[in-house]
């Protein structure tokens, strides 16, 4: 990254083992990270933490990904990485329209996200 100032990462998902790993992960390649574990807190997370990029999951409780993706991108235009382990091709057109920067499948290769997030903060300045 070029700006000695850290980049912030928000993880909205509901497994917490994934979010630990991607925590741990982001952390040590110098984000600051925060994480949500529902639709409804990832959208309080949004307005309160500023995240530069956010990896949204799509299936949760509360509220689904793509409803939260829907009311993110109203507030922010920060690039959104959908990150989901089995979603329809109609489901993935969707969140796309509706703008979700990339889409990336579960079970995820740490350093193929790393790779996403690096493109979607270089394509959003």
């Amino acid at each position: 990254m070029q700006s000695n100032i850290p980049k912030k990462i928000l993880i909205i998902d509901d497994e917490k083992e994934l979010c630990s790993i991607l925590t741990e992960f982001f952390s040590t390649e110098g984000f600051v990270v925060e994480v949500a574990h529902n639709g409804i807190e990832g959208l309080s997370q949004v307005e309160k933490f500023a995240p530069d990029v956010i990896l949204l999951d799509i299936k949760m409780p509360q509220m689904r990904g793509d409803e939260c993706l829907a009311k993110i991108v109203k507030i922010t235009t920060s690039p959104i990485i959908i990150v989901s382990g089995s979603l329809s091709e109609k489901r993935k057109e969707y969140c796309m329209v509706s703008g979700a920067y990339e889409f990336i499948s579960k079970p995820i290769n740490l350093d193929f996200v790393l790779e996403k997030v690096h493109s979607a903060l270089k394509n959003k300045c």
